[in-house]
């Protein structure tokens, strides 16, 4: 064998994958391949980032990487009216992606042979580059949904086409991200705004079709959606991407290790998958260095299996529900109290439990409107 273990891709996931495993199993030789000369790009993710993942799951200090912190949110409807829920101290962090991944390749490459601008495949229980192949006891894909939809063609339909604009705006509170919902700025998804400062703005659309007219559309309308408080002033740069929705994929398969978005390991609610990847590399480390490979899909799915089930279903029935329905909802919650209670019980990478205590609360005082919510559910069970 040439290694006990070979990464494939050098962006969060494979990155985090390695640290892991030289901390964790030391014993263990890793090389890790990028076929990009420089990690950190391009640029994918908005980077939105719970300050306790940045410090449980990515292991890192939210001042290393940070460009702006935030503390809740402003949900937009598709009529124009806004919920709100937020904390009194800030709870998560805007990362710089290309200064984390950078951060991440200094710790890996004092402990892991590392090669960038290398282009390299699996070939059964080998990695070829080239002419060459190179032999080791573990591999480990983080190569992206690229990996995923090439082993498995369905998982298409869950990819979404994302753009992202970082635009400069007139001095504009950064306190607070916004969530953009309704079928002009989005069909199967949301669109966004996250302050990345008090003069920039990070906005996108993920959408499964017109993606760009969508964009452009958010962008020509961003200072009356936010009531003002947001006022384009020029595009600095583009961000191309997609977003996955679909759920948990295959873990391992022979000696091969999924890992990130090649293992579906994002959430269908909202795209992310930083700390869900990060959580999963000390799964594999672990299971690595106990010499029990079944064991990281068996901790992958104990670990965040149900929690990624629940928010696919979740994803799948606001798919269904019209902008109107939406609207009522939105309202509803409010006057029930519902911002105090997603404030309260919110955590951005435990949603569910959120979700259980709002759907009680819509029980006890909006009784139709949780048998509206039911036929939506119904539909999406269905369909």
């Amino acid at each position: 064998m040439d290694y006990d273990v070979i990464i494939l891709g050098g962006g969060s996931a494979g990155l985090q994958a390695a640290r892991s495993i030289a901390e964790i199993a030391g014993q263990l030789s890793v090389l890790l391949i990028e076929e990009d000369a420089q990690v950190g790009f391009p640029e994918h993710c908005t980077g939105l980032v719970s300050l306790s993942g940045i410090e449980k799951a990515l292991r890192l200090n939210p001042e290393q990487v940070a460009m702006n912190y935030v503390r809740g949110a402003h949900i937009v409807s598709p009529s124009g009216f806004r919920l709100t829920v937020e904390k009194e101290a800030r709870v998560a962090a805007v990362v710089d992606r290309p200064l984390y991944e950078q951060k991440l390749f200094d710790i890996v490459s004092r402990r892991a042979d590392v090669v960038l601008g290398v282009k390299a495949e699996i070939d059964g229980v080998s990695v070829k580059i080239g002419t060459k192949r190179l032999r080791a006891r573990y591999l480990v894909d983080a190569r992206g949904l690229r990996s995923l939809v090439s082993r498995k063609p369905d998982a298409r339909r869950w990819v979404l086409p994302a753009l992202q604009y970082d635009i400069q705006v007139y001095s504009a509170e950064t306190d607070y991200v916004y969530i953009f919902l309704g079928s002009k700025l989005s069909h199967g998804f949301f669109a966004w705004a996250v302050p990345l400062d008090e003069e920039r703005y990070r906005i996108g659309v993920a959408s499964k079709g017109m993606v760009l007219t969508r964009i452009r559309y958010l962008l020509r309308r961003l200072e009356r959606l936010t009531d003002g408080e947001v006022r384009p002033r020029a595009l600095r740069k583009v961000i191309g991407g997609g977003v996955y929705t679909g759920g948990l994929a295959d873990q391992v398969k022979g000696n091969v290790f999924y890992i990130g978005d090649s293992a579906g390991q994002t959430k269908p609610t909202t795209g992310g998958g930083l700390v869900y990847h990060s959580t999963a590399a000390l799964l594999l480390a672990k299971a690595l260095k106990a010499c029990e490979p079944r064991a990281y899909s068996a901790g992958v799915k104990r670990a965040l299996g149900m929690e990624i089930s629940g928010q696919r279903f979740l994803r799948r029935v606001l798919n269904r529900i019209p902008d109107g329905q939406l609207d009522y909802i939105l309202m509803s919650v409010k006057e029930i109290g519902g911002e105090e209670i997603i404030s309260r019980h919110g955590h951005m990478d435990e949603q569910m439990r959120v979700m259980l205590n709002l759907g009680w609360e819509i029980l006890r005082k909006r009784p139709e409107l949780y048998l509206s919510i039911l036929r939506s559910l119904f539909y999406a069970i269905v369909s």
